[in-house]
């Protein structure tokens, strides 16, 4: 459950905000933080897979290849984030 949160602005110029939350577990049997941020089942990723490949035909047939490609290079971008974000909480072997 979502106890409190709050921002504040840290860097005008750059319009860089912080944000803090305070979460709260409210049952005995609900899962921790850390349980959650654990790989997903394998049905959850094949289903994220085929909303993907979606996503990809979509973006290359109505917004054409240089779309695709800066999308793509983003997506990647994510990825390599994400992984180095769940790397350095520990939840990822170096």
């Amino acid at each position: 459950m979502l106890r409190s949160w709050g921002h504040k602005l840290i860097d005008d110029q750059a319009k860089v905000y912080q944000c803090k939350l305070t979460i709260e577990r409210i049952a005995e049997d609900q899962k921790s933080f850390e349980e959650v941020l654990l790989q997903p089942q394998p049905s959850q990723i094949d289903q994220y897979m085929l909303h993907m490949q979606d996503v990809n035909t979509y973006i290359l047939e109505s917004c054409g290849r240089a779309t695709h490609k800066r999308w793509c290079a983003r997506f990647e971008d994510e990825k390599r984030k994400r992984k180095e974000w769940r790397r350095e909480l520990g939840l990822v072997a170096e």
